[in-house]
C-alpha cells in the first residue's frame, strides 16, 4: 500500500473511484408558463442528495410555484 503524505494528498486512482461513484450532476427543465419544458440545464447534487428527485424537490421547495421535471 502506497504511503500517504502529510500534504492531505491522495493518490490518483483513489481521487478517480471517489468522483466517479455517482454523478455530480443531473439535466432538467423547469416548466414555463406555457406548460412545456424549457431548456435543459445541468444542476449540481448538494449534500445527501442522490437522484433528481431529490433535487426536484430542493429546487420547488426553493421556488416556490415553478415546476421541474427530468430532461
Amino acid at each position: 500500500m502506497k504511503k500517504v503524505s502529510n500534504s492531505g494528498c491522495i493518490p490518483n486512482s483513489w481521487y478517480k473511484a471517489l468522483h466517479q461513484s455517482h454523478p455530480k450532476t443531473v439535466t432538467l427543465a423547469r416548466i414555463l408558463k406555457s406548460g412545456k419544458p424549457g431548456n435543459p440545464r445541468e444542476y449540481d447534487l448538494f449534500g445527501c442528495e442522490k437522484t433528481a428527485e431529490d433535487v426536484i424537490a430542493r429546487l420547488e421547495r426553493n421556488n416556490p410555484g415553478d415546476h421541474w421535471v427530468k430532461a
